[in-house]
């Protein structure tokens, strides 16, 4: 029977996020339908004559099944994304059953022990399940029930505590098989997926040349990534954020630095190594000014390299993991508007990835990386509408500022 402790990474899980998994892969099916239909047009819109023609046709046939495996793969793993977020919203809400029926047994053992002393030493902090498994496996504590004449009481509470442990168990049993069946079935989705598109194996430089020489092509990869489609919207990117801290903010030498309580322990648990953290926000902040000076608004390519580049240092000297809970710390702080949140939460993603990647390249390699990426538009920026959008579709100096807190917010 599983217990609350062995299952609440399902608490941690966000369905919202899984859920933009499968938008992402069923806005990738509409584009590339849009891309399909025009290849054959391109084939009589290019007179090729001589030794060429044959290679032109052939190259033309490997993009044209590269494509359909492609729009095929997102379908498929598009679809299993959909049922993992809404399994894991099942699963979630079994949890919370199971919460529930835990804090009903946390009160039966209050019950029992009501009017027999402070039995705060026995509840603390632990679950009630493993606490209730503790009393009811005691022999002795049974028999000073019974010697107390507290025996009728005992083996009633023990009828009721029984049935809430057997309820929040079977709760947690169930939350636990669903999102483990679920999960597997979307790892055997990604596995099919990849194991049948067909062999094609080149890298950027080589898919540069084939778009230029190939006449059109450019044109109509252009046009389908220009669609609504091709990228997530404002809304979508908003769904990123994280609870706001309600702890004091830092004072002192480090509350000009820092935003949250968590921000500060997680810097402090380095000990003098954690220094460098901070460290790595100047250097970013130097290197943004050189390499996208602020010509727009606060929350535009500047800030978006800032975060990227500090991710990626902070994750190549202390790891993914600790980047990635001194980043979300970082965005914590109470009133921090829900679009810069979302941007600042994704771009710091993007520095990790990098980070992880790359786990030996110097400062120089890392802010080149970074640049890269947000000129390539992986990276979010607010454009001058106020709305989120990707950066490369927006120019460093038409940015704008995120909208403030809301009232409900600020409350």
């Amino acid at each position: 029977m599983a217990f609350r402790d062995e299952i609440n990474y399902i608490e941690r899980m966000t369905p919202a996020r899984v859920e933009l998994s499968a938008e992402d892969c069923a806005r990738a099916v509409r584009v590339l339908g849009t891309v399909l239909p025009g290849l054959p047009d391109l084939r009589r819109r290019v007179d090729w004559v001589g030794t060429g023609r044959p290679l032109f046709d052939e190259r033309l046939k490997e993009i044209d099944r590269l494509l359909e495996g492609l729009r095929n793969g997102y379908d498929k793993v598009g679809k299993a994304y959909g049922v993992h977020a809404r399994d894991l919203k099942r699963a979630q809400g079994l949890v919370e059953d199971g919460i529930g029926a835990e804090a009903r047994l946390r009160r039966e053992i209050q019950e029992l022990f009501d009017g027999l002393g402070d039995i705060g030493w026995i509840l603390g902090t632990a679950q009630p399940m493993r606490i209730w498994e503790t009393i009811r496996a005691s022999e002795e504590l049974a028999t000073w029930f019974r010697q107390h004449g507290l025996g009728a009481r005992f083996e009633q509470a023990k009828v009721d505590a029984d049935r809430l442990f057997g309820e929040a168990g079977h709760n947690y049993d169930r939350a636990r098989e669903i999102e483990q069946e679920s999960r597997a079935v979307l790892t055997t989705a990604l596995d099919h997926a990849l194991r049948d598109l067909p062999e094609f194996q080149t890298d950027a430089t080589q898919v540069r040349i084939v778009l230029d020489r190939t006449p059109g092509l450019a044109e109509l990869v252009q046009q389908g990534g220009s669609l609504p489609d091709a990228h997530r919207t404002g809304p979508q990117l908003r769904a990123n954020q994280v609870a706001d801290s309600l702890e004091p903010k830092p004072t002192g030498l480090l509350g000009g630095y820092i935003k949250t309580a968590e921000e500060e322990r997680l810097l402090r648990s380095r000990g003098p190594a954690g220094v460098q953290v901070l460290l790595y926000a100047l250097d970013a902040r130097t290197l943004a000014d050189s390499r996208f000076p602020l010509t727009g608004a606060d929350d535009g390519h500047n800030d978006a390299f800032r975060h990227a580049y500090w991710s990626a240092r902070v994750a190549q000297e202390f790891g993914e993991d600790f980047a990635e809970r001194y980043g979300t710390a970082h965005e914590a702080e109470r009133l921090n508007a829900p679009d810069r949140e979302a941007m600042d939460l994704h771009n710091n993603a993007l520095g990790r990835a990098i980070g992880v990647a790359h786990p030996n390249a110097t400062p120089g390699e890392v802010a080149g990386l970074v640049e890269e990426a947000i000129r390539d538009g992986r990276a979010v920026v607010v454009n001058s509408q106020r709305e989120l959008d990707f950066s490369d579709r927006v120019r460093p100096g038409d940015t704008g500022r995120a909208q403030p807190p809301s009232l409900r917010q600020m409350r």
